[in-house]
């Protein structure tokens, strides 16, 4: 009868995806993913206008903090579908 030896495990952090990498999984490469790229994804002319505007830039704030995030605003076809009031005019 054979034994397997105890695995040796590595430790080390896993720092994941980049803030940029995620947002860019979550537009864009969705978009294609979906085969909608000419409609959707990116913010373009002739591209559908949805969009949000959040209360901070999640591109560069610590990653701790992104849970935070408010949305202020959500366009919708480039209509405003919600408001919090709180966006400054």
């Amino acid at each position: 009868m054979t034994t397997c030896p105890t695995p040796i495990i590595a430790e080390h952090k896993d720092p994941g995806l980049s803030q940029a990498a995620v947002i860019q999984a979550i537009t864009r490469n969705a978009a294609y993913e979906l085969h909608e790229e000419q409609y959707i994804g990116s913010l373009e002319v002739g591209k559908f206008a949805d969009l949000i505007v959040l209360d901070r830039d999640v591109a560069t704030v610590p990653p701790e903090r992104i849970s935070g995030t408010k949305v202020l605003r959500t366009v919708v076809g480039g209509r405003v579908v919600y408001d919090s009031g709180e966006l400054k005019q």
